[in-house]
This record gives C-alpha cells, structure tokens and sequence, in this order.
C-alpha cells in the first residue's frame, strides 16, 4: 500500500492495482488496472508503485529474475486511467514530477 494523497490510499493486490478514496463515507477500493506481463507473474516482487499528481498515469515496478539470482531483471508497467492502456517498460525505478516551462503553460508532467 501507499497513500498517493492525504485522502487517497493505493493498494497493490495479487492481481489488480487498486484505489481508495477514504474522503467517501463508506467507499470501498476501485480496481484502476491490472497486473500484467511479468508483473503479474509469482516471481515478481513488486518494490514501487507511484501516480502522478492528476491520478491519470500509474507507474508499477517489480523485480524478478530468471537465473536464479544472477541477475535482477526491473520491469514496469505504466498505465493511462483515462485511456485505460498500458505499456510495459524496462526499468528499476520511475516517478513522476511536474516541471514549469517556459511557453506560458501549466506545469508539463514528467516520468
């Protein structure tokens, strides 16, 4: 688990990522996505999950390895609330950040 907010609380299950808004009386945990690829796997062992501000980007990422400690293999799994798509990454770790730029727009997000 990790609180993503001072309100919103993330859950990390077996199988699906979830999200609880405990500023609603009585509210239970919303599945957002699933697990998938080899994060999904029952060698995985997740070590991160992270939002971005707006909740509209997820970022899982576990560790694993397939040589019997050798190697730690780091896998991500980035995931858009909106479109409800995914894409899986290579990688040890990943966050999120909002950066002002330059062109008179809001803060540009980053992962």
């Amino acid at each position: 688990w990790r609180w993503l907010s001072p309100r919103m609380l993330a859950l990390v299950g077996e199988k699906n990522i979830y999200h609880w808004n405990l500023e609603t009386a009585n509210s239970t945990p919303e599945v957002i996505f699933q697990r998938s690829g080899k994060l999904a796997e029952a060698n995985s062992q997740i070590i991160s999950y992270a939002a971005n501000s707006q909740l509209s980007w997820c970022l899982l990422t576990a560790i694993s390895t397939q040589d019997q400690g050798r190697t730690i293999d780091g896998n991500m799994q980035l995931y858009s609330v909106e479109k409800k798509q995914q894409q899986m990454l290579e990688g040890h770790a990943g966050c999120f950040g909002n950066v002002t730029v330059t062109d008179g727009e809001g803060p540009a997000g980053l992962l």
